[in-house]
């Protein structure tokens, strides 16, 4: 190739490049222009976990209070569905479609659909102590709790069914747990909030190992 060529073989290709970046540019602002914010539901105070029921309900779990709120399909005024004299933290749907959140003393209520008071026996027992959770099930339908930002940094499993909690795995002295997850693996993750890492646990338990930074 000769330079003349060469020289027009940049230029084209700055040309296109320049262009490109010019229709992103000018996409961006369209699609954020797209996107419309309306209020769904009102009167729910505070959430730190939200789930949506199979009919639509959905339920909010404040994180500065006790109670969990539920929102009529469709959006609207939230009631208090569930009220817990200290504890606080994530409620979430089951596979059974019922509602589930940490209470007093380490146990796990479970609200059947459409109940406003728990079963008469707990679901599960032991999970743990501190008042604010986070929890999750995994697609066998076993419950997994862990204390957030809690000194006591294990994580809890319940049996399919519930019942007694064992200590599945563990976090590392000093970690900050904050919310958790179970890949399609069968590993469960948390966020750790003092490293700005989430961590791993392995589908077998034990201790966890970092899986991503940053």
């Amino acid at each position: 190739m000769t330079n003349t060529a060469r020289t027009l073989a940049l230029k084209l290709r700055a040309r296109i490049k320049a262009a490109f970046l010019a229709g992103v540019v000018l996409l961006a602002p369209a699609s954020a222009l797209a996107q419309t914010v309306t209020t769904y539901a009102t009167g729910a105070y505070a959430g730190s976990s939200m789930s949506f029921d199979s009919s639509g309900a959905l339920f909010v779990s404040g994180f500065n209070a006790q109670d969990v709120y539920r929102v009529p399909p469709g959006g609207g005024e939230a009631t208090v569905f569930v009220t817990r004299s200290s504890g606080i933290g994530e409620a979430v749907i089951g596979p059974d479609n019922s509602l589930y959140t940490v209470v007093e003393g380490g146990m796990v209520a479970r609200y059947a659909p459409g109940s406003t008071t728990p079963d008469p026996t707990p679901y599960a027992t032991g999970v743990t102590t501190y008042r604010f959770n986070s929890l999750v099930f995994d697609s066998a339908g076993r419950l997994y709790v862990i204390g957030i930002g809690s000194s006591d940094r294990n994580v809890y499993r319940a049996p399919i069914g519930g019942g007694a909690a064992t200590v599945f795995g563990s976090l590392p002295d000093g970690a900050i747990a904050g919310a958790i997850a179970v890949g399609p693996g069968g590993g469960v993750f948390v966020s750790e909030q003092a490293s700005r890492s989430v961590l791993k646990i392995a589908p077998s338990g034990g201790q966890s190992t970092i899986f991503a930074t940053g």
